[in-house]
């Protein structure tokens, strides 16, 4: 799990981490901003952004559940 105290992913973080398949956030996340193509070309379907993530700064294609 991405523990609760981290706010910035990064560009690119994931970038091409074909192993990554699922990823879930610690409770109480204050996760602010997701990178452009920070899970570009991983094996997620599909991942829960924690509500804490302001939706114009998500930079990949994902879907808040």
């Amino acid at each position: 799990a991405i523990p609760s105290s981290v706010e910035v992913i990064g560009n690119s973080c994931f970038y091409k981490c074909k192993s990554l398949r699922v990823v879930t956030f610690e409770s109480g996340s204050s996760l602010k901003t997701i990178g452009v193509g920070a899970f570009s070309f991983t094996s997620l379907s599909e991942v829960a952004i924690p509500s804490s993530v302001r939706a114009q700064s998500i930079g990949c294609r994902v879907t808040r559940i």
